[in-house]
């Protein structure tokens, strides 16, 4: 029986996560993304819209959860992010479970995730190779403030949830530094894949 390898992302945000999981589809590797993942289960998940209306129901618009609402009444209050996090976690397992077990049965090789937290919370065991993508912070905050909805005061305040650097670094396979360009990273994942 062959073993599906199952490799996993993780990073600071705006490190160039999502780039490097890119290169990873461009090799031919089912990949998640855990942003996507994330959006699917506010989107469909009757349980968690449930809880919503109930701890936020301001976020809820008709039927649909307002995400940019959310984010931003979460950010301003850790007890409703405690909360969200509390009913998200657990679902994203699950959801990641049933992937790689459906990976397996369409014998797919080789399964990538992107996981923002995975150190912290505590999921690292389950992988085969961790890659963990970094850059100098000035080109990360940069990164960051380009995107929708974001602040200076957010990046401190979600860089502050991850665990030292040289700690991510001990624990991982790889270190894939993205400020060195596009090239870089794409020669380390065909590194990475010819290990396979």
């Amino acid at each position: 029986l062959k073993q599906l390898k199952k490799i996993v992302i993780t990073g600071r945000i705006a490190t160039g996560k999502t780039s490097v999981l890119k290169h990873f589809k461009h090799f031919g590797c089912k990949v998640y993304n855990s942003d996507e993942m994330v959006k699917g289960i506010y989107k469909n998940d009757n349980d968690m819209f449930r809880l919503i209306k109930k701890i936020v129901p301001r976020a809820i618009e008709g039927k649909k959860i307002n995400m940019k609402l959310l984010s931003n009444f979460a950010f301003k209050n850790t007890l409703i992010l405690t909360e969200l996090e509390k009913l998200i976690h657990p679902k994203l397992n699950a959801l990641r479970n049933e992937l790689i077990k459906k990976s397996f049965f369409c014998n797919i090789k080789t399964v990538v995730f992107e996981i923002p937290l995975l150190f912290e919370k505590k999921i690292h065991n389950e992988f085969d190779i961790i890659i963990t993508t970094t850059c100098n912070k000035k080109l990360q905050k940069k990164r960051y403030l380009m995107r929708e909805n974001s602040n200076s005061e957010k990046f401190d305040v979600i860089n502050n949830y991850f665990l030292e650097d040289s700690e991510r670094f001990k624990k991982s396979h790889f270190k894939i530094n993205t400020g060195l360009g596009k090239n870089h990273s794409i020669q380390l994942v065909k590194k990475i894949m010819s290990l396979l």
